[in-house]
């Protein structure tokens, strides 16, 4: 895996237990304020955060981050309809883009651990490892966004189970 990929995957999750109270940029703020409740034992399951760094990433990878920066410097000479128009064509090319192939495998393996909890793993073999990974349950897991800026909204997705949805 060459070394830029490394680094992506490295800095692309950031698990609720080691969220710092000053990372709101790179985790935005309900990522933020999920990992200090955890880390403080309210009821919030083990879960992860998807970096601003792995944003960047797919921004970059499908080759969208000069598009976006392109409309944002002619926002203002837009019509309506000219901004409805680019706004749906970033959108679909968004939803369409896929992560660098590190980013991905983190997000995959991060999920899968998800799964898991402590009394299956203590003194497992590794073929027993390999076993509990290949037969356990997918969870069930809220992927919400965490703006960066709290006048933001996006979409929450909930019940969500499977790598693939």
């Amino acid at each position: 895996m060459p070394a830029k990929e490394v680094l992506e995957s490295e800095h692309a999750i950031r698990w609720f237990s080691d969220v710092k109270a000053s990372e709101v940029p790179q985790v935005g703020i309900k990522g933020q304020r999920l990992g200090l409740l955890y880390q403080r034992h309210f009821p919030v399951p083990a879960g992860f955060v998807l970096t601003a760094k792995a944003h960047h990433a797919l921004l970059e990878h499908a080759q969208l981050s000069s598009r976006l920066h392109a409309l944002l410097r002619q926002l203002h000479t837009l019509s309506e309809h000219e901004l409805h128009t680019t706004c749906d064509e970033l959108r679909t090319a968004l939803l369409q883009a896929s992560f660098p192939k590190s980013i991905e495998e983190a997000l995959q393996e991060a999920y899968e651990l998800l799964s898991t909890n402590s009394q299956q793993l203590a003194g497992a073999t590794a073929s027993a490892l390999l076993i509990l990974k290949n037969s356990a349950e997918p969870p069930f897991v809220a992927v919400r966004s965490s703006p960066l800026l709290s006048s933001s909204s996006f979409p929450s997705f909930l019940n969500v189970k499977g790598a693939s949805s």
